[in-house]
């Protein structure tokens, strides 16, 4: 299971997929919000891609059943499928850089095993993954929404403003991508590996 920070709602996994299957690997089902699904074109890229849903607006009562069976899909794709997975270390792109992997996150992971926490983790083959961009192509959409919520405490997304944001990271430059892996943990240098590309208009 891949656990990545997050800066783009698409790039992020595919960059991953696709450097995957360069290397003769199968590509990973990825783990996307249920709040980016209302667009119908959405929906439909997503059920082509080998995406599995992450229920976030959920109650308070809910939000056990809900990753209760969250936790024993990743768990059956992994153990049972031999299908990796791609998930972002907490809910919604960082936009300061500080990268932090939610601790709710990992006891959601270890909730379909009886084992002890650090067993049920490691059944589950979770390798590290960090991604960077040298340009961000939604750098001025994420000031634009910092500064709402500085001036105005929120800022609501529509549907059309997170289409409008898929569209432009695909299209816009990039500069060099890095992907960086790490397998085993604790991890020595020579364990880590790196994927460079570069984008052009």
């Amino acid at each position: 299971m891949f656990i990545s920070n997050h800066r783009d709602i698409i790039l992020d996994s595919a960059l991953l997929n696709v450097s995957l299957m360069e290397r003769g690997f199968n590509t990973t089902e990825i783990a996307i919000g249920d709040n980016l699904l209302k667009a119908p074109v959405v929906r439909d890229i997503v059920r082509s891609n080998k995406n599995f849903i992450v229920n976030r607006d959920v109650n308070a009562k809910e939000i056990y059943y809900y990753s209760l069976r969250l936790s024993n899909y990743i768990r059956h794709t992994i153990m049972e499928k031999n299908t990796s997975i791609w998930i972002a270390q907490r809910e919604g792109r960082s936009k300061d850089g500080d990268d932090k992997t939610s601790t709710g996150l990992l006891k959601m992971f270890a909730m379909s095993s009886t084992k002890p926490l650090e067993d049920a983790l490691d059944e589950l083959n979770i390798v590290p993954m960090s991604v960077s961009y040298e340009y961000d192509p939604c750098d001025f959409l994420k000031t634009h929404e910092l500064l709402h919520v500085k001036y105005f405490g929120k800022y609501e997304k529509n549907q059309e403003k997170i289409f409008i944001r898929c569209l432009l990271v695909l299209q816009a430059i990039k500069g060099e991508c890095i992907l960086l892996l790490v397998t085993n943990c604790p991890i020595p240098s020579n364990r880590c590996v790196s994927f460079r590309t570069r984008t052009r208009k």
